[in-house]
């Protein structure tokens, strides 16, 4: 799967790596090689802050991915890390503080968040997560269900307007044979 992503980067169109790479990243967990792709794609495309956000979430903090990733922090110093966090892919709100890339927590300690924060707000996530997903799942049997009867009735009202038209046109028949037996005996 990732060869159509290098593919696409070899051929020069870094967006549609990016396309190809998104639609990865909503299917995925914790994947700190996807994230690092990413950020290479973001960083080729001078989209320096959305780089620096996948570098972090993959863990590079050496060179101008570790410089693009801290960049990144330093623009929301002033954020707390729920809300830093809440900005994340899905793919990164999915995953757990133990399968972090130790690079990212390296940065994230550097940039101010301690650990214990870190791994509660995670696990606080992931349960949120696991309820959001059975909700949606409510929701989309509820949804199915409501289309299911609307059908149901659509079909039902159109045999009934068939049945009435099909007594109209018959009444009228007889209506008209009776006039004719009436006119004939007259």
């Amino acid at each position: 799967m990732r060869d159509r992503a290098g593919e696409e980067i070899s051929k020069g169109r870094l967006w549609r790596a990016k396309e190809i790479l998104r639609g990865r990243l909503a299917d995925a967990e914790y994947e700190p090689a996807l994230f690092e792709q990413m950020g290479d794609v973001l960083a080729a495309m001078h989209d320096d802050d959305e780089a620096g956000r996948f570098y972090l979430l993959a863990g590079r903090a050496d060179g101008e991915a570790g410089a693009l990733a801290r960049a990144f922090l330093t623009r929301r110093s002033k954020r707390s890390f729920a809300r830093l966090w809440s900005g994340m892919p899905a793919a990164a709100c999915r995953g757990q503080a133990e399968r972090l890339a130790p690079g990212t927590l390296a940065l994230l300690k550097e940039a101010g968040f301690e650990p214990p924060a870190i791994k509660q707000l995670l696990a606080e996530g992931r349960r949120r997560t696991k309820a959001n997903s059975a909700r949606r799942k409510t929701l989309r049997t509820r949804l199915a269900e409501e289309a299911r009867s609307q059908r149901i009735g659509f079909v039902m009202a159109t045999i009934l307007l068939v049945v009435l038209a099909v007594g109209t046109v018959g009444t009228i028949r007889l209506i008209g044979w009776a006039i004719a037996k009436l006119a004939g005996l007259a």
